[in-house]
């Protein structure tokens, strides 16, 4: 049976989320996983939880890559202010650290619920990526938010000319085909180069050449909104045909609070709540660039998107309890 590969990365803040995604995608898998596990100034005793989390699968291998040691010359001057390390602009360094073959990096902040292994079987026709289309950005730059105007000329000069903005996608889950972009000597080193400030969806789709493959959205359901996402792919895209919705296949917890974060959920259900949802639209990334995205997908105070925002946050919190335990002591 054929490997897949699979890559996260991490520092030590990140470590015991980073182990949180990294173990949902291996037990739901249904092939063997080469895991590329992409460490910044991770210690001995992080690096040994690691090894054993990996372990719990025995069809798993680990791959362990220093991120910080590894990176090209020039990006020694990050982090920027102190709140962010290398691991921030690690997908970008993908290609060249991992080597040949598909592989599907997956955010820290996420959560797999299925099999990812049909995506290494997907016809990808040529593209270099897979990922799927980032829906709050688009709003903003479609100028389908009321009171905000398009500004074509500012977007393609910062990020995706000449191909479509259509194209912007998240990059909290990407499936590289990494045969197909090292097949272009100078893709990686591009995409890569430290000269240039753009980081995550901007680089990415813009080096990608419009190369692109959009997957299913639940292949990365951003939580708390992945009930609008019919709605919002007829909004953004002007798609006639709508798509079947699938059950999220990988939960993504964008947002400044994450599940792991101590708060308590039955905030949202307080009838005198209505500041505390406020932020949690805006931490959800509802407000795309400090803009209301609502008036697009749709009313984000309706009971939907914050029963799905619980009860996501609870299956989280769940299933970091069972990880933790598996690996502690």
């Amino acid at each position: 049976m054929a490997r897949i590969q699979i890559a996260l990365a991490t520092d030590m803040m990140g470590l015991k989320p980073t182990l949180v995604s990294m173990m949902s995608a291996l037990e739901a898998a249904s092939r063997p996983v080469t895991v590329h596990f992409l460490g910044c100034d991770l210690s001995g005793e992080a690096r040994d939880l690691l090894a054993r989390a990996v372990a719990r699968w025995p069809d798993a291998e680990l791959r362990y890559h220093d991120l910080a040691g590894g990176l090209t010359e020039g990006w020694e001057r990050f982090p920027w202010d102190g709140r962010h390390s290398p691991v921030r602009f690690a997908i970008v360094h993908i290609p060249k650290l991992v080597g040949g073959g598909r592989v599907l990096y997956l955010d820290s902040d996420t959560l797999v619920h299925a099999d990812v292994s049909p995506l290494f079987d997907v016809d990808m026709n040529g593209c270099h990526i897979g990922a799927v289309r980032d829906y709050g950005y688009l709003a903003t730059w479609a100028g389908l938010v009321p009171g905000t105007d398009p500004d074509p000329s500012r977007y393609n000069r910062e990020a995706m000319s000449p191909y479509p903005f259509s194209d912007y996608v998240n990059t909290g889950v990407v499936l590289f085909d990494n045969d197909s972009i090292c097949a272009d000597p100078e893709l990686p080193r591009i995409l890569s180069d430290p000269r240039d400030l753009f980081c995550d969806g901007k680089r990415i789709a813009r080096c990608m050449k419009g190369r692109i493959l959009h997957l299913d959205p639940s292949w990365n359901a951003i939580c708390g909104i992945y009930n609008r996402y019919a709605e919002a792919h007829q909004a953004m895209i002007g798609d006639a045909e709508p798509f079947l919705q699938n059950p999220p296949r990988i939960s993504h917890y964008i947002g400044v609070v994450k599940p792991w974060h101590e708060f308590d959920l039955a905030m949202l259900r307080h009838p005198n709540a209505e500041k505390v949802r406020q932020d949690i639209h805006s931490l959800l990334n509802l407000a795309a660039h400090k803009v209301e995205v609502a008036h697009v997908l749709g009313d984000f105070d309706s009971a939907a998107c914050f029963v799905e925002y619980e009860s996501n946050v609870s299956v989280y919190r769940r299933a970091r309890s069972r990880y933790m335990s598996m690996i502690d002591g």
